[in-house]
């Protein structure tokens, strides 16, 4: 799959970044977009994996409510995004803007972006390291979680990417699809737990729903 979509990611990176002929639009690649600094602490991960715990374990004593604050969104991505991801990324950041809209940001190096495919070959190649270097990467989107399954079915919560940039470049936003491995592709949807009944991104916090 990756190795069928690489023309497609070789016209992404070099259109935007290698062959366009104009400095600002090269700049404007590896340029930081317009995000805050996340900030997180220890503490924020150690109480986001007791939620998480929380969660995990159906209770039977009726409903109940978890409450996920954005840094502790924050603090777990740091920590485990990257290795989930199969990528090397850095400077996760992650906005709860509310009625189920996330941002997500991550700085990586180009060349991981392509290390499965021929084109990284390329890019090492391109005068001035222009693959060595780390770009951002925007992704915006909704928070959905599948509704009106069968009794007994799964259900799977998908962030539904409708918006993606690199660095402060806006592209279309099934672009994303191009330029990330199958392996990050998948985190973008999997199987909610089998106790959740909803899940609402509210602004600053996620607010989850869980049945008794």
């Amino acid at each position: 799959m990756r190795l069928g979509c690489s023309g497609c990611l070789l016209v992404v990176l070099l259109s935007v970044g290698v062959t366009a002929g104009t400095a600002w639009l090269g700049r404007a690649v590896v340029a930081r977009p317009d995000i805050p600094d996340p900030t997180w602490t220890a503490s924020n991960a150690a109480s986001a994996q007791q939620k998480l715990a929380q969660i995990a374990r159906p209770r039977p004593s009726g409903p109940r409510e978890v409450v996920i604050s954005e840094a502790e969104v924050n603090a777990l991505l740091n920590r485990h995004l990257g290795e989930l991801a199969g990528l090397p990324l850095a400077g996760v950041s992650v906005q709860l803007l509310g009625e189920n809209r996330v941002q997500l940001a991550a700085r990586v190096p180009v060349l991981a972006l392509a290390a499965e495919t021929p084109l990284a070959a390329i890019l090492d190649a391109v005068p001035g390291g222009w693959g060595r270097q780390a770009v951002w990467l925007r992704l915006g989107g909704r928070l959905a979680v599948e509704e009106r399954l069968p009794p007994g079915t799964r259900r799977d919560i998908r962030f539904e990417v409708d918006g993606f940039a690199i660095g402060r470049v806006p592209l279309p936003g099934f672009v994303h699809r191009l330029v990330l491995s199958p392996r990050a592709l998948g985190l973008l949807q999997s199987p909610t737990p089998a106790g959740l009944q909803s899940i609402q991104v509210e602004s600053g916090r996620l607010v989850i729903q869980l049945r008794g």
